[in-house]
């Protein structure tokens, strides 16, 4: 205990606690007349059973009472972020934020981590990022060979089931994109410069023969390279 009367700290050095030992090196007087603040009892463990985390406020740690105030549960079934033994396997990494067992069926896993800008999961394997399917696919399936990326059968970017998962191009995914009305097409797309009517227009100037390819490509402020797909109609093929 600190010699310095009044102070219920630890003794560290020369029978001073930290506080009054820096206090002593620096002015060369602990100075005991400056109250210095005693360590708070701990209020015991969290309520939340098998928990074992001191208590933060309402009787809980305060991991389970940021889950009460997000998800009016303080026992939601998301990962608790704490801090990650090194050297575990990604399916260790994995199952830290997949707790129980991987559904028997095409029942949508969905993911309980971090999620990206584009709504896909992620997770952090040895300084590596993964997205959080890749990840799945390669625990319980396999290696994603190279050149490959791993297609959401049910697009649903978050469901991490790997009988929801399977290999593919990306001209693949191109194709699902387009089949399953998740590409923006025409005007739709940010950063089209035509709309359906000028695409419509275009192709009517063009085939009075008053007009070359070129001279459309430079009215409508495009590439002669893409009046020329458009025109043959490889591009903006919804538009009639």
């Amino acid at each position: 205990m600190c010699e310095i009367e009044g102070c219920a700290n630890s003794s560290s050095c020369r029978k001073m606690c930290p506080a009054h030992y820096a206090r002593w090196r620096r002015t060369g007087d602990p100075q005991p007349e400056i109250p210095i603040a005693t360590k708070k009892p701990s209020n015991g463990s969290c309520d939340v059973p098998e928990c074992g985390r001191p208590r933060s406020t309402d009787g809980l740690c305060s991991t389970h009472n940021e889950r009460l105030k997000r998800y009016g549960d303080p026992e939601f079934t998301g990962p608790i972020r704490g801090r990650r033994r090194k050297g575990l396997a990604l399916a260790e990494v994995f199952a830290l934020y997949m707790p129980g067992e991987l559904p028997a069926d095409e029942t949508p896993w969905i993911w309980q981590g971090r999620v990206d800008k584009d709504g896909y999961g992620q997770l952090t394997h040895e300084n590596v990022v993964w997205a959080a399917h890749r990840a799945a696919y390669t625990i319980f399936v396999g290696l994603i060979p190279a050149g490959l990326m791993i297609r959401h059968k049910n697009d649903t970017p978050l469901d991490v089931n790997p009988l929801n998962l399977e290999l593919g191009t990306h001209a693949d995914n191109q194709q699902d994109k387009m089949e399953r009305g998740r590409q923006p097409l025409g005007s739709a797309h940010g950063q089209s410069k035509l709309t359906e009517d000028s695409v419509r227009e275009a192709r009517e100037l063009y085939a009075t023969g008053n007009y070359t390819q070129l001279e459309l490509a430079r009215f409508y402020g495009i590439d002669d390279s893409t009046m020329c797909v458009l025109l043959q109609r490889k591009t903006w093929k919804h538009v009639a």
